[in-house]
């Protein structure tokens, strides 16, 4: 008898009569399917709208009205940005950030003390002889989504370090945050 043969016997002998051992704690009963599949849609926050939207908008330049200046491009894409998912933004957007800031606050923003993403970020300045130290953007998870004025396209060009660093501490602004409602 050969070494395979002999193992064979041997395999179907024990491989029959010997039971695989179990842990009783360990239920190995299948999973069921529910009886109806479920049609319930998961809701997200307006944050989550809004940081979704922002994110989808990366790379492209945004503008509800051609004839703003390009330092107010700013205040355009978040514009933009929030008329397109529903909210009632004038036709042709609001071009600066002062008017952004008071139109959010009529619009029942919550205005928090730190950035949350989604969050809008208003680099504010009440002095409105400095309007290079104003800019407004939208919190994402690693840095702020807003106008480039070198590319005049949304994109993540400010960390929030690099943004303090500028706005705040270069161009004495102050960094104020909105939550969508």
């Amino acid at each position: 008898m050969n070494l395979w043969t002999r193992f064979w016997a041997w395999f179907t002998k024990n491989w029959q009569t010997t039971p695989i051992p179990t842990d009783p704690e360990i239920d190995l009963t299948p999973p069921t399917m529910p009886s109806k599949p479920s049609n319930k849609l998961v809701e997200l926050t307006p944050s989550e709208i809004v940081y979704s939207a922002a994110k989808n908008a990366l790379g492209l330049h945004l503008t509800l009205n051609n004839n703003v200046p390009q330092e107010e491009w700013c205040a355009e894409a978040v514009s933009t940005i929030l008329r397109q998912i529903g909210y009632p933004i004038p036709p042709q957007g609001i071009p600066n950030v002062n008017g952004l800031i008071s139109w959010m606050t009529k619009q029942g923003f919550k205005e928090v003390k730190a950035p949350q993403t989604g969050a809008i970020i208003a680099a504010h300045h009440t002095d409105v002889e400095v309007p290079l130290y104003a800019h407004i953007g939208i919190c994402l998870i690693h840095g702020i989504g807003s106008n480039n004025s070198m590319t005049g396209k949304f994109d993540e060009y400010y960390s929030y370090a690099s943004w303090r660093a500028y706005f705040e501490m270069k161009g004495g602004s102050v960094s104020r945050y909105f939550v969508p409602v």
